[in-house]
């Protein structure tokens, strides 16, 4: 494997090769997977090696090399080369990449590179792109690698507690960020002045609570995101059918709709007769929460995060209602350079409001009270 390659070795600036090597072990990874080849497995054991000792640490913190100013790196690049150590481990069963990256996912993304929110930097390291006030411009690929990485860990490790932040950054970040309308009375400047063809897009941006105007590579990379939610919204196993995510879909034997007011209210319409899993939020008051059978309150047996029907205690036909509570907080998140403060008002795992408010490019509305 090659050293990282020196751009000024005077100046001591580099490059670390998570946007290289590292972006690439995802897609060798799946390539072995589609075809088989024992070279691309070859190649890829070599890769995750290396990234493994360079890119990460056993203890979850993110490598000194990686944030150090004189590194030009890249957010999507570091996140992506964590996705492919993730599934080479579980394509080979080695608990060390699982782990490794599951400590990173819990301890240096917070530190280092995600906000609560959904604010993660295009840059790490040296910023090349700053915003106005000399903050890092920001991304939504990275927010919605990390949201894969959780989904990953939660799916195929068992982390269902993770469900919690993917359903949170889909809600703050990846839906109200992309662009949906143009002209319409009342949407911000820098939504009405994009082009028709970036309508459905995301892309990178300037204030760190904003749109961004469409990027193809951005816009890939989160509607790869999205796709990957959508279809885990539902998911069945030898337990039965999992609610593991709080948004309305239909499938085959299932349809799931959801209405959130100072409550939310997860309605189940199964056509099939099997097992049934509703996950509850770890972040709701426990006692707020409710399941009812056609109207009728039943006591469900918890599972971990989830509570379970049994197949014999509904009819074909039935609607399963699973309520609770979306309490209200506020927190506080403050910009890596400028230390320019936002307060953010939640509803649940939702932001509702914003203070201070920018009219012209906040993501989220004026906080109201």
């Amino acid at each position: 494997m090659r050293e990282p390659r020196g751009l000024d070795v005077a100046a001591g600036i580099d490059t670390d090769q998570t946007e290289t090597t590292g972006r690439c072990l995802e897609a060798i990874v799946w390539y072995y997977e589609a075809v088989g080849d024992p070279v691309a497995l070859s190649v890829a054991e070599r890769i995750a090696a290396n990234h493994l000792t360079k890119s990460t640490n056993p203890d979850g913190t993110v490598p000194e090399e990686i944030l150090r100013p004189t590194n030009i790196g890249h957010c999507h690049s570091y996140l992506g080369t964590l996705r492919g150590l993730l599934l080479f481990g579980f394509l080979t069963g080695e608990r060390e990449y699982i782990d490794t990256v599951s400590a990173t996912y819990r301890r240096g993304l917070p530190e280092s590179i995600i906000t609560e929110s959904g604010w993660s930097p295009h840059d790490l390291g040296m910023i090349r792109y700053p915003n106005e006030d000399g903050d890092a411009a920001g991304e939504p690929a990275g927010c919605g690698d990390a949201m894969q990485i959780a989904l990953w860990l939660a799916l195929r490790d068992g982390q269902t507690d993770l469900f919690d932040d993917v359903e949170r950054w889909m809600r703050t970040r990846i839906l109200p960020g992309q662009i949906l309308a143009i002209g319409e009375a009342g949407t911000p400047r820098h939504q009405r002045l994009v082009p028709a063809g970036m309508v459905g897009g995301w892309g990178a941006y300037g204030p760190p609570y904003s749109f961004g105007a469409s990027i193809l590579d951005i816009f890939a990379a989160v509607l790869h995101t999205q796709i990957d939610v959508y279809e885990n919204i539902l998911s069945r196993d030898e337990k039965g059918l999992s609610v593991n995510l709080h948004f309305d879909v239909e499938r085959e034997g299932a349809r799931l709709t959801v209405h959130r007011r100072e409550r939310a209210t997860v309605i189940l319409r199964p056509s099939l007769h099997e097992d049934l899993r509703l996950r509850v939020p770890t972040w709701t008051p426990p006692a707020s929460v409710r399941i009812a059978i056609d109207n009728d309150p039943v006591q469900a047996v918890k599972d971990g995060h989830y509570l379970t029907v049994r197949a014999a205690d509904y009819a074909i036909g039935s609607e399963l209602v699973l309520s609770y509570d979306l309490p209200r907080r506020v927190t506080s998140e403050t910009m890596p350079v400028s230390h320019k403060e936002v307060r953010l008002h939640w509803r649940g795992d939702d932001v509702i409001g914003i203070d201070p408010h920018d009219p012209e490019h906040s993501l989220y509305p004026p906080w109201s009270g």
